[in-house]
């Protein structure tokens, strides 16, 4: 039986469909190596995946600027941590799914320890490992790519990104041929819920739509969506910013535009996150533009309509794939109106509700077994 050892620091869904399809193949033993607060977060909210998997407790990140040598001490631990449970259980895969822990990078760059083993790793963001173009840089203002991070990358086996256009980027500009692998997965009980929902006749006639993600401009063009709706008649829609609100001007905004906006002062949790887009008619991700998304990094909203079966609604054409249904527009207001009126007439299950809810059933676990097959196969 393989022994895989997963590292992961932040991205619940991503842990998820790691752990998911790898207990489908039902030939691995699984680690995760991970910190103790979040090992405790992960068994409390989702006992039924994580109970039989086997943590192996990291310590936790501290602030350089608090205590440098702690910081430092930490690292070093973490790292002989992970080293000496490879080398006592023979682990025969180890997959970091994502490492934004800059200074463990730079000690490992320094003195990989996994010569042995099957090692992968998902990138996130090609920019933190591969030269880009100096435009893209600037136009993003984005740093450089250092000499560690580029010899950390070179120590891996395979790579994975999360987008078919960041797998053709890497293989265009550096002949790498890297793995994709979904950010969300759909699960059956997601079917059964948007299932109920698409079905349920005593709904609200109001349209709920959900912007997903942290209340952040620089993420999310807020102020544009907050306008867009002002136009409309309160009483038509729900609007909810479905993130931890991380400036709060932007609420502020919402009440200078007289429009109410459901919103999250702390973090949410990833059952109430997905239930709370189920339970709506489209998903926003107007991308501000401040960030590389569809180019360089793939972003979250690619991913949560197509898993849960919610048509998106998107600015960015990069954002777009097959896998869900996307509304492209760069007039939001002009696609609210459209929108309005389809669901007034009774269309909104025609045309947006069914066709998503059929695709998200090609989004289940069972359909990316080729792909984890694949990855875990050593090159011969």
């Amino acid at each position: 039986m393989k022994k895989i050892l997963l590292y992961s620091e932040c991205h619940e869904p991503y842990l998820e469909t790691f752990v998911t399809i790898l207990k489908l193949l039902n030939d691995s033993k699984i680690f995760i190596a991970t910190g103790k607060k979040r090992h405790d977060w992960l068994l409390s909210a989702n006992p039924e995946l994580y109970t039989d998997v086997n943590f192996i407790n990291l310590k936790e990140k501290f602030p350089v600027e608090k205590n440098p040598v702690k910081a430092i001490t930490s690292v070093l631990n973490n790292y002989e941590i992970i080293k000496n449970f490879i080398e006592k259980e023979k682990v025969s895969e180890f997959i970091i799914l994502e490492l934004y822990n800059e200074k463990l990078k730079l000690l490992m760059s320094l003195n990989f320890p996994f010569k042995n083993v099957h090692s992968i790793l998902t990138v996130h963001n090609i920019h933190d490992y591969f030269e880009v173009d100096e435009t893209l840089l600037k136009s993003y203002n984005l740093n450089k790519v250092r000499k560690y991070q580029k010899k950390f990358v070179r120590n891996f086996d395979k790579i994975v990104v999360l987008a078919d256009r960041m797998k053709d980027f890497l293989k265009v500009n550096y002949g790498i041929e890297p793995y994709t692998m979904p950010y969300k997965l759909t699960k059956l009980s997601y079917i059964e819920k948007r299932n109920n929902f698409l079905n349920d006749k005593t709904l609200t006639s109001k349209v709920k739509f959900v912007v997903p993600g942290n209340v952040d401009s620089k993420r999310k063009d807020y102020y544009s969506i907050i306008d867009s709706f002002s136009r409309y008649d309160k009483n038509k829609y729900e609007l909810v910013f479905l993130g931890k609100v991380i400036e709060e001007k932007i609420l502020k905004y919402g009440k200078t535009k007289n429009i109410n906006i459901k919103s999250f002062k702390s973090y949410i949790p990833e059952n109430l996150f997905n239930d709370e887009i189920i339970n709506s008619h489209f998903v926003i991700g107007f991308s501000s533009g401040l960030s590389p998304y569809g180019i360089l990094k793939a972003s979250g909203i690619e991913f949560d309509g197509p898993a849960l079966g919610v048509p998106t609604i998107v600015n960015n054409e990069n954002l777009m794939s097959e896998k869900g249904v996307f509304l492209f527009t760069e007039n939001l207001q002009a696609t609210l109106d459209q929108l309005f009126c389809d669901f007034e007439n009774n269309e909104y299950l025609e045309k947006y509700g069914k066709s998503a809810f059929e695709k998200m059933k090609n989004n289940t676990a069972d359909k990316y077994l080729k792909n984890i097959k694949s990855l875990l196969e050593a090159d011969k």
